[in-house]
């Protein structure tokens, strides 16, 4: 028996039943298709919108310049605060330094300091207390009889500087009327005196060592002439300027914290010459230079000071400041964020094929409207240094 022809119109029905399935499949091709061409982002949310980790870089980048901003404006307004006039400099600073046999050390310093026509309150100077000595560790110098004077016989002011107690302690000397206004220009000089009953250290063979800045790294003007001038009454009493010269070890340091550099003048006094048995001079001092002077001292004279509690070379260095070091972590970590925000930017952007933006108003398959805006890719020494300045 021949076999039943198949009906026409169940063939037909058929048809369309595949032909349909085949347009389902080929939808999500087209939709793709059409979004490349009409730059639309697939919708991943209610609304089409994108919820996901490339929405999140221009929130990063906004979050990161909303800090950065203030964090910079902080910094240029405490800069602006802080800074000195440009034409306020210090023309001369000559020290004389006694270094006795018991350890101590006898400063004074007279400091010619030009105002310029800017107007100035008159001169603050910081003196340590305490601090670390390259070659020893921390150090109490034991800061003693602080006193001041100017030609104009100014008003002085002697005071501790609050601070943390691990880190350097520090005196304050301020010369000038700072209760009123600032009426000090052109130049003057001003005197300041004070002893260091422990500023040597114990050095090799039972000798004394001294090493500080004569001129410290904390002056915020230049400093364009410093001389200084080296005392050793007791050393001189026990032997001839010659056989000292043979036993005394000595050197003079100018330039950054930690430089090494030799200071332009260095030299000792003539035998049998009264006066200073050293000499040491150097010429223009940037803001944040410094000019050191060490000695290593024969133990037949001199001898230094015992080391007192918390002393000596296990003690850490508190030099690194923890604000400064907080603020590095903080712009360093804000530039990553932003960095990372932009490449997620960029990859964003990408997807979308942003160069030309697209108006999907004008209907057909085909061509995108008219282009908008274009996508853009993303040392030293402790002791008598210190610091200084006008006020």
């Amino acid at each position: 028996m021949a076999p039943a022809s198949r009906s026409p119109k169940r063939g037909g029905r058929r048809d369309k039943l595949r032909a349909a399935r085949r347009r389902r499949e080929r939808e999500p091709l087209r939709s793709a298709e059409r979004r490349r061409e009409s730059g639309t982002p697939r919708a991943a949310g209610r609304g089409g919108r994108r919820v996901g980790p490339r929405a999140r870089g221009p929130a990063v980048i906004a979050g990161c310049v909303a800090l950065l901003v203030p964090l910079g404006l902080g910094v240029y307004y405490a800069g602006e605060r802080d800074s000195p006039p440009r034409e306020w400099r210090v023309t001369g600073f000559d020290v004389q330094v006694t270094v006795h046999a018991s350890g101590s050390v006898d400063m004074i310093e007279s400091i010619t300091y030009d105002f310029g026509d800017r107007p100035s309150h008159g001169l603050t100077r910081e003196l340590p207390e305490t601090g670390w000595i390259d070659g020893y560790g921390w150090r109490d110098f034991g800061l003693t009889g602080v006193r001041a004077d100017s030609a104009e016989g100014l008003p002085v002011e002697v005071a501790p500087r609050d601070g943390d107690p691990d880190a350097e302690s520090r005196t304050v000397v301020r010369v000038g009327d700072f209760g009123s206004d600032p009426s000090l220009t052109g130049e003057h000089t001003f005197e300041i005196g004070y002893t260091y009953e422990r500023l040597t250290t114990p050095g090799t063979g039972g000798g004394a060592r001294f090493y500080a800045d004569v001129v410290g790294s904390g002056w915020r003007v230049p400093v364009e002439s410093a001389d200084v001038e080296i005392h050793l009454p007791d050393l001189a009493e026990a032997a001839e300027p010659a056989e000292v010269q043979d036993r005394t070890d000595a050197a003079c340091y100018a330039g950054e914290t930690g430089d090494r550099g030799g200071c332009d003048g260095f030299a000792w006094a003539d035998p049998g010459a009264d006066g200073p048995l050293l000499t040491a001079g150097h010429g223009r001092l940037s803001p944040g230079q410094a000019m050191s002077v060490r000695l290593s001292l024969p133990a037949s004279v001199y001898s230094a000071a015992p080391s007192g509690p918390r002393e000596g070379a296990a003690r850490t260095d508190p030099r690194p400041g923890g604000a400064s070091f907080l603020v590095v972590v903080v712009v360093l970590g804000c530039m990553g964020a932003m960095l990372f925000g932009l490449i997620r930017l960029d990859r964003y952007l990408s997807s979308r094929g942003v160069g030309a933006e697209s108006d999907s108003r004008g209907g057909g398959g085909g061509g995108a409207g008219g282009g908008g805006a274009g996508g853009g890719g993303g040392g030293g020494a402790g002791g008598g240094g210190g610091g200084g300045g006008g006020g």
